[in-house]
This record gives structure tokens, C-alpha cells and sequence, in this order.
């Protein structure tokens, strides 16, 4: 009995003192949130070494959000930084931030009107930051207008690439590496294109449609990835996302993106490769496709 009612003082002496840590937390989070540091005459136009970035505008559904890894201070458990705070304004990428703990990462930001934000990273690239996008990256994408790209469908594993549109409820389908015209640049975040960053391109189907796809360079190809002298068969079966045996190993990553896994062995009959997807096993001789298993 005595030796329960010492564990018993003990585990209520350790709730105690976790419930202080607690507190003590809470209010240094609440107290830091009060205020945004600001550096006075930071000169934030003679900044030329470091990487541009601008708080990308949101429509009405996500502005209620504000910018969810964006903090007044390092730290991923105080309040976010509102919308309205920064949206549109631009930013300076002055450094990281690692733990201690080496677990979670911050970049500073030195905001335009001289306020200073920090933001969490998982991969430590400026040009991931959620809720904004690069000066460089926009100005590639500038570049791209009056040009074509070719969709690849084999980017995003969790669902079809789709036109998008201001309109939630229209969109228009996107075949497999379906040639479209690039007629602009759309920055502002949409509440239900499944969080596509850092921004869109405007395109134009030769059906005339138009809406959005995102700027990344796994969703497209900024070139024709078929060349003319391949079998028109073959050809067909990769824009329609399937196998066809003859393929070589180009044509299959064309039609079905990169494997899951793969093994190769080598002997006196040449080169045998099985290459995995999902369920599907392929067997590639000599660099083409002579059967499959699914």
C-alpha cells in the first residue's frame, strides 16, 4: 500500500510539472505572436544575393486559412500568419534555421516593408515554400507563353491531371500527352485544385477550352515526347496509357511513368530487366518489352 501511494505522489508531481511546461509554452507562443520583429532601415531593395519571393494571393474560401507555415517566430506550434498580412507582398529568403533537435527547419524572411516571418521547410528549398512562389520561377513561366507543352499524366499518381477553371464545378479532361498552348500565367491559390504550387499555367486545348494546369515540371513535357519515326501503334497505346509488347523501355516510361521497382541480370543471352508496377510485372530483353504479368 505504501508503494503505491508513492507512485502515486510521483505521477501526480510529474503531471504537475508537465502541466507548467505546458503553460509556460503556451504563453511564450501567445506572448511572441504579439508582435512581428521589424528591422529598422533594413534596406530591403539593396538585397540583391538572395532569393525573391512573393505571398501568393488566395480566393475567398482559403484567405480564412492565412499562411499555415508561416510564423512570427521559429516555431510551428505558435499562431500562423494571417492572410491579409502579407498577401501579395513580396519577400527575401535571408536564411535557415535549423533545431536543435535537426528535426524541423525555418527560413527567414525579410518581408518588403522591412517585417521579418519565418517559415517552415521540409525540404530546405526556398522555392517550396508553401504559400508563395519565386520571382524566377514566375519569370520562367512568363517565358513559356505563345509555347506548347505536352501533359503527362503520369505525374500525379493520386488522380488525372483536369483543365481547371474559375468556375469549381467545370473542367475539362486532359489526355496523356495532349499538346496545349500556354497563354499565360495565374497566381493566385484555388481552394479546390488540390493544392497545386507554386502556381498555374493558363492553357488553351486546340478544342479552344481554356483554364489552369499547375507549373510544375513533372506535369508536362516542354517538348513532344513521341518521336515521328515510331509505329503509330505504339504511339497510340502510350497516349492511351498502356501496354503494347515491342515497346522499348522509353516508350513504356512514357505510358506508364517510372516503375516501383526493378531487378536486371546480365548473362551470355544478353540483358533481362523486370521492372514492377504495382501488381504488373514487366519482362524487358535486351531493352524491349517481350511479355508482362498482371
Amino acid at each position: 500500500m505504501k508503494r503505491q501511494l508513492v507512485m502515486l505522489v510521483c505521477c501526480i508531481q510529474l503531471l504537475a510539472l508537465l502541466l507548467s511546461l505546458c503553460c509556460c509554452s503556451m504563453n511564450t507562443i501567445i506572448t511572441s505572436n504579439k508582435q512581428t520583429e521589424t528591422i529598422e532601415d533594413c534596406n530591403y531593395d539593396e538585397i540583391t544575393d538572395k532569393v525573391e519571393i512573393v505571398f501568393r494571393d488566395a480566393d475567398e474560401s482559403l484567405k480564412k486559412y492565412g499562411y499555415s507555415d508561416i510564423y512570427s517566430i521559429p516555431n510551428s506550434l505558435s499562431k500562423h500568419i494571417p492572410y491579409e498580412k502579407l498577401a501579395g507582398k513580396k519577400g527575401k529568403v535571408i536564411e535557415l534555421i535549423k533545431s536543435r533537435n535537426g528535426i524541423s527547419s525555418f527560413f527567414k524572411i525579410l518581408v518588403e516593408n522591412c517585417e521579418v516571418v519565418y517559415a517552415y521547410t521540409i525540404n530546405n528549398s526556398e522555392h517550396d515554400i508553401n504559400g508563395t512562389y519565386t520571382l524566377t520561377e514566375f519569370e520562367k513561366a512568363n517565358k513559356m507563353i505563345s509555347s506548347y507543352i505536352w501533359i503527362n499524366q503520369n505525374a500525379w499518381k493520386v488522380r488525372k491531371q483536369e483543365l481547371v477553371t474559375d468556375n469549381r464545378n467545370i473542367s475539362f479532361p486532359l489526355g496523356h500527352l495532349e499538346k496545349v498552348e500556354v497563354i499565360g500565367v495565374y497566381t493566385k491559390a484555388l481552394g479546390y485544385t488540390y493544392g497545386l504550387k507554386p502556381f498555374f499555367l493558363i492553357v488553351r486545348k486546340d478544342s479552344g477550352e481554356e483554364g489552369y494546369v499547375g507549373y510544375n515540371n513533372s506535369f508536362f513535357f516542354s517538348f513532344n515526347p513521341i518521336d515521328e519515326s515510331w509505329d503509330a501503334k505504339i504511339v497510340e497505346s502510350i497516349k492511351q496509357q498502356s501496354l503494347e509488347l515491342g515497346m522499348t523501355k522509353e516508350q513504356i516510361q512514357l505510358a506508364w511513368g517510372l516503375p516501383d521497382d526493378k531487378s536486371r541480370s546480365v548473362g551470355s543471352w544478353g540483358v533481362h530487366e523486370q521492372w514492377i508496377y504495382n501488381e504488373t510485372y514487366l519482362n524487358i530483353e535486351n531493352g524491349v518489352l517481350t511479355s508482362y504479368q498482371d
